[in-house]
């Protein structure tokens, strides 16, 4: 945290009275630290000398204990907690007032003392860290709940009730959608959440509404926000836009289904591998018009800001530094290798910005085809078309392939963190790398569907903090990872079919024994400490037990994705997996022959790859999209012929009949493109050898199941 926080303990000399604080609002919350003046100061509340000993440390003032009812300052982010604790909020919130959970925290809002024109929620602030400008405060009301970034489903056992008078204020506002970690909790009603079934004898509810027989006479949605929460299968009071306007028998039936289904995982685990093979609630997205989703991988490039204890065996670094520059807020693309250029000497052209020469003994060198504006910009580069692309073609949900983090994924070891709490480094690193960077218009609020990368994992180790990426499904509005391994059912209705998505964990390729490549082996005994241990979290127990769990878990995995291809009606049937095109390639041809799978998406190779009618897959269709700008791609992305794909992603429209794929650079080019139909019968297509195919084929089937 900057040494300026602890300007909260200085006095701005030109202070308004009281009477004109409304008056002062914008100067004072430009001004920002400048003119702060603590909650304490100006009550002239002395604390203990012990307490205020070290306040004058920035990290102490953000994690100071103020006021009984503030919650305590630690390493989680559970319910309730304040982010970015007694800073100007006013710029990140957007230049307004009120609830702000993207930089607040859940729950939280963006309110200042004595400001009358704050919207309702800041009159229910729990504390004022500080009095003369904008700040995150805790909202009474949600300082109660116990998990507030969970969507509840209210079951007919619960009471259906509004925690706060200005409910349905809020509701009108769209608070229900924009903030559900905490309208979700405290304004159930409003939001059109409440499920009654207990019916009088005159066909009316407790509360006095028409039963569920009833209500199919007159189907309409009680809430503005029904349409978002159709998508996520929140069907209380939103009947019209869920499509539940029958009143027949396999309605009720199915909604009942869906319901029960939702509450399975609307709150974290107790453990990480605790919802592991579940179904994540149905989707359903309504509409004729086109529909697409976008794919995406190795995208997290490093985070130069995010400081971390040092303590942590093996891993006695603070920053994630790679190359001079690195110290700043990421993302910053990781150096990585290319034929002919090593590892070090890639790294040495981020630091001679590519001319040749520099250290002595690892110098940059021109084979390492390191090119200025866009290996060192990648993930910013990619990005940025992935956002144009989203804001024209308005993507229903992402695809994500994993390695979501760079170098090493989250910088906290395995079970650190209790599941259902976020430490600060997770919530940094999700920040700068992933909140702060896809965002805009087709994307706000668009799921993204992810699995864990190698380097998720660790890369060189397993026990890095992946289960903090999975515990952040429960702290996001869009992130969707419960489990290592889970799936997704999306219907289309007003297009009549459906897709099954298979979210699996691939990761067993690249765990190795103990001794073997120790840079790249999750199980590598080089870089993992002797006594590290993910079993807490349902992850290996051991360094010598590693390779063993991996390749259990992966065989495992397969049982559950044959059992559940095998019970599928769905019209499409996709898997997602990190390990690319090539890898357990007999087992795919089975599952393509048999079992009717229609496209696999993965990553890890780092370029953009479309395998069509795959021949070495049986004519399974198959994309490596591995060149999301996390870290360097496998070639130049300059001076020969497979340059324009080596930073990018895919967008695939999906109708009833075909699937179109796009293959998209990072300068907004569409390079390659097919299209995959629905097989009638099973294995009736002809396949053949692609040219990525072939490219894989010369370089002697590296995954070793060809």
């Amino acid at each position: 945290m900057r040494t300026a926080v602890a300007a909260i303990l200085v006095v701005c000399t030109a202070r308004p009275q009281e009477a004109e604080l409304e008056v002062s609002l914008a100067a004072d919350d430009e001004c920002g630290e400048q003119c702060a003046v603590s909650a304490l100061q100006r009550r002239g509340v002395q604390l203990p000398v012990e307490e205020t000993a070290g306040l004058r440390n920035a990290s102490n003032v953000s994690n100071a204990t103020l006021g009984a009812e503030m919650t305590s300052g630690n390493d989680s982010m559970g319910s309730g907690g304040i982010w970015h604790y007694a800073l100007n909020c006013w710029n990140p919130c957007g230049h307004k007032s009120g609830f702000c959970e993207n930089y607040c925290g859940p729950g939280n809002a963006c309110c200042r003392h004595g400001a009358s024109h704050d919207p309702p929620e800041c009159s229910e602030t729990v504390w004022w860290p500080v009095l003369t400008f904008h700040t995150c405060v805790q909202i009474r009301a949600a300082a109660t709940t116990t998990t507030t970034s969970s969507l509840d489903v209210v079951t007919p056992e619960e009471s259906c009730t509004d925690g706060s008078q200005y409910c349905s204020t809020w509701a009108q506002q769209g608070q229900c959608k924009d903030n559900p970690g905490y309208m979700l909790k405290v304004c159930r009603q409003a939001c059109g959440l409440c499920e009654t079934t207990s019916t009088t004898a005159a066909g009316e509810d407790v509360n006095g509404t028409q039963s569920r027989a009833s209500q199919a006479e007159v189907c309409e949605d009680t809430s503005s926000g029904c349409r978002y929460w159709a998508v996520l299968h929140l069907c209380g009071g939103c009947k019209k836009s869920c499509g539940h306007c029958s009143d027949s028998k396999e309605s009720s039936q199915e909604t009942s289904t869906q319901t029960a289904h939702f509450a399975r995982l609307h709150r974290p685990p107790s453990e990480a591998f605790g919802y592991s093979g579940h179904a994540w609630p149905e989707m359903s997205f309504r509409g004729s018009q086109e529909m697409h989703i976008l794919a995406i991988g190795d995208w997290g490039g490093m985070d130069g800001t995010v400081v971390v204890d040092g303590k942590r065996p093996k891993k006695d670094y603070y920053r994630i530094i790679q190359y001079k520059g690195g110290d700043t807020e990421g993302p910053h693309v990781m150096a990585r290798s290319r034929p002919g250029c090593e590892f070090a000497n890639l790294v040495e052209c981020f630091n001679t910005e590519g001319a040749p020469g520099g250290d002595a003994a690892t110098p940059c060198l021109t084979t390492c085809g390191w090119t200025e504006g866009i290996d060192d910009r990648a993930q910013l580069l990619v990005a940025e078309q992935f956002k144009r692309r989203a804001a024209a073609s308005k993507p229903q949900y992402v695809l994500n392939v994993g390695d979501n983090f760079y170098w090493g994924g989250i910088e906290t070891d395995c079970g650190s963190t209790p599941m259902g709490h976020l430490s600060k480094v997770a919530k940094h690193q999700f920040d700068t790398v992933f909140e702060n960077i896809y965002n805009g218009p087709g994307l706000d609020g668009i799921p993204w569907l992810s699995v864990l990368g190698n380097h998720d994992w660790g890369g060189r180790y397993f026990n890095a903090g992946w289960d903090q990426q999975i515990s952040y499904t429960w702290h996001s509005h869009r992130w969707i990872l419960p489990a290592p391994y889970w799936s997704q059912h999306v219907k289309y209705p007003d297009q009549d079919f459906s897709v099954d998505i298979l979210m699996t964990d691939s990761n067993a390729f690249d765990a190795k024994d103990p001794k073997e490549d120790p840079e790249h082996n999750i199980c590598g005994a080089l870089h993992t400490p002797e006594q590290a241990s993910c079993a807490a979290q349902g992850g290996p127990a051991s360094v010598a037990d590693c390779k063993q769990w991996f390749w259990d878990f992966w065989r495992k995995q397969q049982r559950w994705v044959e059992d559940h291809l095998a019970s599928s009606t769905a019209d499409w049937k996709i898997i997602v997996t990190h390990f690319p095109c090539g890898h357990a390639a007999s087992w795919y041809r089975k599952l393509h022959s048999q079992y009717g799978l229609n496209l696999l998406v993965t990553g890890h190779r780092h370029e953009q790859e479309l395998w069509s009618n795959s021949a070495l897959l049986g004519g399974l269709t198959c994309i490596v999209t591995g060149g999301g700008g996390g870290i360097t791609s496998e070639q130049s992305p300059t001076g020969h012929l497979s340059s324009n794909t080596q930073y990018g992603f895919f967008d695939i429209t999906i109708s009833k009949e075909r699937m179109g794929l796009e293959l998209i650079n990072q300068k907004g080019v569409t390079v390659k493109s097919s299209h995959v139909y629905r097989q009638h019968p099973l294995g009736a297509t002809s396949a053949n050898f692609s040219a990525d195919e072939e490219d894989y084929e010369a370089a002697a089937c590296p995954m070793g199941d060809c």
